[in-house]
Formats: C-alpha cells, sequence, structure tokens
C-alpha cells in the first residue's frame, strides 16, 4: 500500500512539474501578445524577441497571423538583425505575396543578393553566352533595302 502511495505521489510531481515547465516557455504568439500590451508597437516587440534568439520564421509568421501589417513586420525583422531567409519563409508561410516580400524587403535595405534565394531564385552559375544568327546568303535582313 505504501509503494502505490509512494508510486502515485512521484508520478503526480512529474506531471506537475511537465505542466509547469511548459506553461513557463509560452508559445510565441503569448509572447508577441504579452510584450506589444507593454510597448504599444509591434517594431520593438519584433526586434527584441529576434535578440532574444526565438525563431525568427515563427516570429514573423506569427506577427502576420495576428493580423500586424506584413510589410511593417518584415521591415522591423529586417532592420532588427532577423535572417532574412527566415524572414521571406516566415511571410510567405503567412500567405504574403512574393512581390510583397521583395518590395519590403528592398525597402528596408536588404541586398537583392540576399533576397533572391529566399524567393526561389537562383542565379545561373555561368554566365550565358550569346547567340549569333547567320542568314541565307549573307548581308542585312531589313524592309527598307530593295
Amino acid at each position: 500500500m505504501k509503494k502505490a502511495m509512494f508510486l502515485v505521489f512521484i508520478i503526480s510531481c512529474f506531471v506537475l512539474a511537465q505542466n509547469y515547465v511548459f506553461a513557463a516557455t509560452g508559445t510565441v504568439r503569448d509572447i508577441i501578445s504579452e510584450k506589444y500590451a507593454s510597448k504599444k508597437d509591434i517594431c520593438p516587440v519584433i526586434k527584441d524577441t529576434i535578440k532574444e534568439g526565438i525563431n525568427t520564421q515563427e516570429i514573423v509568421r506569427t506577427s502576420i497571423q495576428m493580423g500586424y501589417t506584413a510589410c511593417y513586420v518584415i521591415k522591423c525583422a529586417i532592420i532588427g538583425g532577423g535572417n532574412i531567409e527566415h524572414i521571406i519563409y516566415g511571410a510567405i508561410e503567412a500567405g504574403v505575396t512574393r512581390d510583397v516580400v521583395s518590395r519590403c524587403s528592398m525597402e528596408a535595405g536588404a541586398r537583392p543578393e540576399d533576397i533572391l534565394p529566399g524567393l526561389g531564385y537562383t542565379p545561373p552559375s555561368a554566365p550565358l553566352t550569346p547567340i549569333t544568327i547567320n542568314f541565307p546568303g549573307g548581308g542585312t535582313f531589313s524592309p527598307s533595302v530593295p
């Protein structure tokens, strides 16, 4: 009987400890909401959460899904030092179109070379060679020449 009571006590403590640990971490949505309540502007909230090491992709996606302006969120995340590819992926996951993502990223000062891979564009590895076209009989082809 004492062993059963002891086992129930240990299991109860383990379950309570698990719940406490998971409740303390919170979700990204909860963290953003809590910080927004004190700062009243999403930009400092995004910058702070990026500096804390929270996943940039989740921050951007969640902020946009919560209803904040997509372009403003993207700009703040870039200015806040977030990884550009993670910012792009998070915005696209939230439903932002690629043209809006590229425009807002450029307005925030991101270089096109940094934006293009996140949008799925891979530049050619070798430069393109020009194609020469030769017409039969030589010379030029022009409607003004009789």
